[in-house]
């Protein structure tokens, strides 16, 4: 099959050598040496400088783009680029620059960023999320492509009967979902700006709920507790086509299509779908307020009632699993007008020493310490914390604590139910990384505050939710300053910041 491919590449180049410079000798030589050349390389690699796939940094987009009317027919790259998607492929170009040889290079599964365009790898879900799949092909616009989805584990038995949304034209997916019995077909895209793509909408449960229930069942008992997913492409009515899967780079599996038209099968590469839980999503972006939503899910189970996930999306568009936290479910005993304190007459509180308190992964990073004997926050400022941890990337953050397990906060009166922080001043030494005492008081020692980081670090609070905050001035040269959003001093705040008064509509639920 390797062999019989190689001479289909040779005999399409020589077909354009002879009607160039005639048959001959010339012919001969020239597709000798080519043939050489063909044998000895992968036909699924070429070199990229837009983008390439990389398995260390397993995340990739498809994003969409106006500006270019570029179409297959003269052999020009689609105005869509996919960025490390962490198989084996590295291509953003024509592998054979002016041959209309048929590939398929790359599947995966993705999120829809509607603010950006783009479809962004994911690598795990939750079961009853919506979800999309990413076909990225060459040269075949307007081709049927099936797509069927397999459990490693078996779990789930045979085609999964995931509920498709039918294409109906220009991208545009219809309102319900279908039943199609795990066989999931549509066309390459053949608008002229993304006619390399086949994309399937699916929502991640089955038509009816009892089957749902039962998938949900069967995870729980499973030792690994979640779906090992992977992917099998088939193009119709194309009988020479590469397909560039998780096998092809395996010599002793380069036998039949049948095993290079998968993807997502190999070991740390596994779409992975987990029972639901409530997760909330945490998403970088440009504007002066944050932006985070709090995915429900219908159904919970017993196991993660109580529980939140937390996932944070950086601006290439990786996203972050900073882990699933259990909560202390308390009765609200502060409710005011105001909000201040939560409007909900049930509170849930996670503790900060739990959570994940450094992180460096993927070229992104945090680290904060807990130093405290109020180590509570509410589920929603846990969000909003990991936003403006994210915002800034500081190593030295030391929290003074927020709230007791029961929502008080004794001896303070304005720390209840998770809402209101205090943190330590940021010092130019950076005191935390080379364990050191991080206390600073900024009345008596202005000259060991980070006056830019600290208004940083002010700043990406204030846009994930805090909205007062309360400090001290530090004096420079005899002369007196404030704080970024601080414009007084207020007593027993010369050593630590207080954040207050969070906008309790910024999370936004999507049920």
């Amino acid at each position: 099959m390797k062999k019989y491919k190689r001479i289909i590449e040779l005999r399409r180049l020589q077909q354009k050598l002879d009607n160039r410079f005639g048959k001959g000798f010339y012919k001969a030589s020239c597709i000798l040496l080519l043939f050489g050349c063909l044998f000895f390389t992968t036909s699924c690699k070429s070199e990229s400088s837009e983008g390439q796939y990389n398995s260390s940094s397993p995340v990739g987009s498809a994003e969409r783009s106006s500006s270019q009317t570029q179409t297959q027919t003269n052999n020009q790259q689609a105005s869509i680029r996919i960025t490390n998607t962490g198989q084996t492929v590295t291509l953003n170009k024509n592998p054979f620059d002016g041959s209309d040889y048929p590939q398929v290079l790359d599947a995966f599964f993705a999120k829809e960023n509607k603010d950006t365009q783009k479809y962004e790898r994911i690598l795990s879900a939750g079961l009853q999320d919506m979800v999309y799949v990413v076909v990225d092909t060459l040269n075949i616009p307007g081709r049927t492509v099936t797509l069927t989805i397999r459990d490693e584990n078996k779990i789930i038995d045979g085609d999964i009967p995931f509920l498709q949304y039918k294409e109906a034209s220009d991208g545009v997916f219809s309102n319900n979902p279908e039943d199609v019995k795990g066989i999931f077909t549509t066309k390459v895209r053949n608008q002229i700006n993304d006619q390399r793509f086949a994309i399937y909408k699916l929502v991640l449960k089955a038509e009816k709920d009892e089957t749902t229930n039962q998938w949900i069942e069967n995870i729980q008992k499973h030792n690994d507790k979640k779906l090992k997913l992977y992917l099998t492409v088939e193009v119709k009515g194309e009988e020479d086509i590469v397909y560039c899967g998780s096998n092809y780079e395996i010599e002793e599996e380069r036998r039949t299509d049948a095993q290079n038209n998968v993807w997502l099968n190999q070991d740390k590469k596994w779409f992975e779908v987990e029972n639901p839980v409530i997760t909330y999503h945490i998403y970088w972006n440009n504007e002066t307020e944050g932006k985070i939503e709090k995915h429900i899910p219908p159904k919970i189970t017993k196991e993660y009632e109580n529980k939140y996930k937390y996932i944070y999306y950086d601006k290439e568009g990786k996203d972050h699993n900073l882990g699933i936290y259990s909560s202390i479910k308390i009765k609200n005993n502060y409710i005011r007008p105001d909000n201040r304190y939560g409007k909900d007459t049930v509170i849930y509180l996670i503790n900060l020493n739990d959570v994940l308190q450094n992180y460096n992964k993927n070229g992104k990073k945090y680290r904060f310490n807990v130093d405290t004997d109020r180590p509570y926050v509410n589920r929603d400022t846990l969000a909003s914390f990991f936003g403006a941890l994210f915002e800034v990337q500081y190593e030295d953050i030391s929290c003074n604590g927020f709230s007791h397990s029961d929502g008080s906060s004794s001896p303070s009166v304005s720390h209840l139910n998770g809402y209101h922080g205090d943190f330590k001043y940021l010092r130019e030494d950076k005191a935390l990384l080379k364990g050191a005492g991080t206390s600073l008081n900024i009345r008596y020692n202005p000259e060991l505050l980070d006056i830019e980081r600290q208004n940083e670090w002010i700043d990406a609070l204030y846009k994930f939710g805090w909205t007062s905050f309360l400090g001290w001035s530090y004096t420079i040269n005899k002369k007196k300053y404030f704080l970024n959003r601080i414009d007084k001093d207020t007593a027993n705040h010369d050593h630590h910041l207080h954040i207050q008064y969070y906008n309790m509509d910024l999370v936004k639920e999507i049920k």
